[in-house]
């Protein structure tokens, strides 16, 4: 039988109660949702006197179509654009992007919560990581590249941190070239290079509080990457205590690569998310919606699929001892709400 839900505070932002974790409520009746017949229990605040429901606290609060959630993404994380997946659903394609961005945000923070444990005691830092870019583009594969920054364990693949930020444009090749790329610079501006703030930010999902962990004498893990240019600055500032490998991005893929985990989750991000692929009117149009998709695809790689296809009885978050399998329908249940310490880095 399952337990009956009991609200740890008040879900509207202005109230007194909102920040806190155990707060004076009581029982207002319940209603029927329309969408799929449900009874839900309501609640009353002591603090704001306002009404709130079980639904407030719940992912598809609000959404008309919950039957959708597991089927949008899937979609999401299969390769299949937003438009072929708004077809397929006979739903609008605005759909669609409200779903991509709720559940992106959602999973970002349900990341930052459950790994929060492990980050701020150091646990997480210790083993052999790998980290790298990849690099992509919004609307104008020429003009406005991207740049992915994320962190893999190089033996049990878990996603540790991603990042996305811009990259300056590319030379023009021609007169028409250039009175296209001057053109999107006097609308838009220069297009700065953010490749050191997105491994920064990689790398701070690692330890959020680095100097403090340190400072205990949590010990420190390794490394790995290629040669890029600063690289090495960057590691030693976010993760003194770890020691950096480099490695020549041309040496032969395979598994036997120091580099393998990062290739190998650079080549599912391309082989599985729709916007990603090369050449492909997929695109992404904007960054943003970038960022919450890879969020999506690597909450899902982390917690709900397998660690590897040969080793089906565990995920890469069991690996760490973070949390047990998640199904998607739980890890779309409850909402993360912000207030909350969950250690996401600044700008992510």
């Amino acid at each position: 039988m399952t337990q009956p839900f009991e609200p740890s505070h008040c879900p509207y932002e202005d109230c007194e109660s909102h920040r806190t974790r155990t707060f004076e409520y009581s029982c207002f009746g319940r209603y029927r949702r329309k969408c799929d017949g449900r009874h839900i229990p309501r609640f009353n605040c002591h603090s704001c006197l306002r009404t709130f429901s079980t639904q407030t606290f719940r992912v598809d609060y609000r959404l008309k179509k919950p039957r959708l959630t597991e089927p949008i993404f899937n979609g999401l994380i299969s390769k299949v654009s937003l438009r072929k997946l708004a077809e397929a659903l006979k739903v609008r394609r605005p759909t669609i992007e409200r779903r991509l961005s709720l559940y992106g945000d959602h999973c970002r923070l349900y990341h930052a919560q459950k790994s929060l444990k492990q980050r701020q005691s150091g646990e997480l830092c210790e083993g052999t990581w790998v980290f790298d870019e990849l690099e992509t583009f919004e609307h104008n594969r020429r003009f406005k590249p991207l740049s992915v920054a994320a962190v893999v364990h190089h033996d049990s693949f878990f996603i540790a941190g991603l990042a996305v930020g811009k990259m300056p444009a590319r030379m023009a090749v021609n007169e028409a070239r250039r009175k296209e790329r001057d053109a999107i610079v006097e609308a838009e501006g220069r297009r700065p290079s953010e490749s050191k703030r997105v491994v920064t930010e990689a790398l701070s999902w690692l330890a959020p509080d680095a100097s403090e962990s340190y400072l205990r004498g949590v010990p420190g893990g390794h490394l790995r990457s290629d040669f890029k240019t600063g690289y090495r600055s960057i590691a030693r500032t976010v993760l003194p205590n770890h020691a950096l490998h480099q490695t020549s991005s041309k040496d032969k893929r395979g598994p036997s690569n120091p580099l393998f985990a990062i290739n190998h989750g650079f080549a599912m991000m391309r082989d599985t998310i729709s916007r990603l692929v090369r050449r492909s009117w997929c695109a992404s149009k904007l960054q943003e919606r970038l960022s919450q998709h890879l969020w999506i695809w690597a909450c899902f790689r982390n917690y709900v699929r397998d660690w590897k296809r040969t080793e089906r009885d565990i995920t890469s978050a069991e690996w760490h001892h973070i949390c047990p399998r998640q199904t998607i329908k739980r890890l779309l249940q409850w909402r993360i709400f912000e207030w909350r310490k969950t250690g996401v880095p600044e700008g992510s």
